[in-house]
This record gives C-alpha cells, sequence and structure tokens, in this order.
C-alpha cells in the first residue's frame, strides 16, 4: 500500500509540472504597456516591450520586441496591474512565458515584482 501511494505521488507531480511548462526569466524592466482593441471590437490584447532581451522567450517570438499578455480576463488585468506598477516605479520584473506564442509575439502568463 505504501508503495502504491508512492507511486501515485510520482504520477501526480509529473502531470502537474506538464501540464505548467514553461519558464521564468530573470528580471527585467517595463520599456512599454499597449493596450489594443480589436478594430472589428472583438477585444483587446495588451502588450508589453522590454528595456533588456528576455532571455527565456521561446524562439517563435523572437522576432518581435513585444510580447502578448495572455490568460483569463482577470489574470490579464493582474498581469496589467503588476506591469504599470513595475513600470511607474522603474522595478524590474520577472517574467513567465508559457513556451507558445500568438502569431509574432510569445505568450507572457505570469509577472513577479522583484
Amino acid at each position: 500500500m505504501k508503495k502504491l501511494i508512492s507511486s501515485f505521488v510520482v504520477l501526480t507531480l509529473l502531470v502537474a509540472a506538464n501540464a505548467h511548462a514553461g519558464v521564468w526569466n530573470p528580471s527585467v524592466h517595463i520599456s512599454e504597456i499597449e493596450v489594443n482593441t480589436d478594430a472589428a471590437g472583438a477585444g483587446s490584447r495588451a502588450f508589453l516591450s522590454f528595456q533588456e532581451g528576455a532571455t527565456s522567450k521561446p524562439a517563435c517570438g523572437a522576432g518581435s520586441p513585444y510580447v502578448q499578455l495572455q490568460g483569463t480576463t482577470e489574470n490579464i488585468r493582474n498581469l496589467l496591474s503588476i506591469s504599470t506598477t513595475a513600470f511607474i516605479n522603474s522595478r524590474p520584473v520577472g517574467v513567465f512565458f508559457d513556451g507558445t506564442c500568438t502569431g509574432p509575439y510569445a505568450n507572457v502568463v505570469g509577472l513577479a515584482l522583484r
């Protein structure tokens, strides 16, 4: 029974790790925040650019200096709040890339003030 529980815990950890594949970028400073409303009225998209190059940015986003904020509406609002605070106060942020892109823009799903 003990071996069965141990195996279950290991499998659960492996599944959880794969469900959130991505990488945190070291501290960078935000140089620009942009929110664009879709011309067709289908919603808005939020973008950031950084003063330093984001070293963990996925290759699919290498062609653009901008990254796109992703997630639920609430997550994007939280990311915009963190990025605005960091920008106004010249504080660096850690950036979590999920390893995917939307068009030429690397997707960001997490930010942390440093």
